[in-house]
Order: structure tokens, then sequence, then C-alpha cells
């Protein structure tokens, strides 16, 4: 799990060829304004569940909404609020604002308009 001491070593991502162990560290999601479930542990994306328990950075061109999740049916629902859709409400990230943190789940449940989200590691050792 990440600690304060690696979040005070974060670095920028390592991207090209997959690592030795054919994980990768960065992963691009196209986003298409209806609420997706992404695997990000997938071959299309990380190739591995190595990035739960690092420190990630989330960007995007469009503003998204999100949350982790383990389930793979997540819903999300942008307006939801106080006691109503509890388990849809979701985080928001404008547009073209990073922001780093540790994943709290396999699944990254986003919506957003048309665009790309970006994320990668940012504390992952050298390999």
């Amino acid at each position: 799990m990440p600690t304060a001491e690696t979040a005070a070593d974060l670095r920028g991502p390592y991207g090209g060829a997959t690592n030795k162990d054919l994980t990768r560290e960065i992963a691009v999601i196209t986003t298409t304004g209806s609420t997706q479930q992404i695997d990000l542990s997938t071959s299309t994306y990380f190739n591995g569940s190595h990035y739960q328990d690092k420190f990630v950075r989330i960007i995007a061109d469009v503003l998204i909404y999100y949350y982790w999740s383990n389930n793979n049916s997540g819903t999300l629902d942008e307006t939801a609020a106080g006691a109503s859709g509890q388990t849809s409400q979701c985080d928001m990230l404008p547009a073209n604002t990073p922001r780093e943190e540790c994943p709290a789940g396999q699944y990254f449940i986003v919506k957003g308009a048309a665009g790309k989200v970006r994320i990668c590691i940012t504390n992952q050792v050298s390999r």
C-alpha cells in the first residue's frame, strides 16, 4: 500500500515497451459518454494487478465522473446525491486536471464525454 514516503517520491510515467514481466505502467481509456466498467488489469491496459498497490496519476481531456470498484457491473450517476443512489455516487475530475491517488479497486468506473483518460503509475520501482 502506498505511504506518505512513497508519495513524496512520485515519478513520471514509464512508457514504451512492456516491463520485463509484460506489465505496463500507462493505460489510456477512451470515454464514450456512457458509464464504462474498465478492468485495468487486462492486457488492453496494465496487463496485471500491480497498479492496485501504487499511486496512479489520472488526467482526462474532458470532464469525467468516476469511482473505483471491485464490481464489474458498477453503475455511475453523476446526479445522485444524499440518500439517493448511494451505490452510484461518484467523484468528479475536471478536464486537464491531474489527480494522484491509490486505486480502491480493480475496475475504473467512468463516465465522460467522448475523450481520453490517461492513468499512469507514478511510484513504481523501475524494473
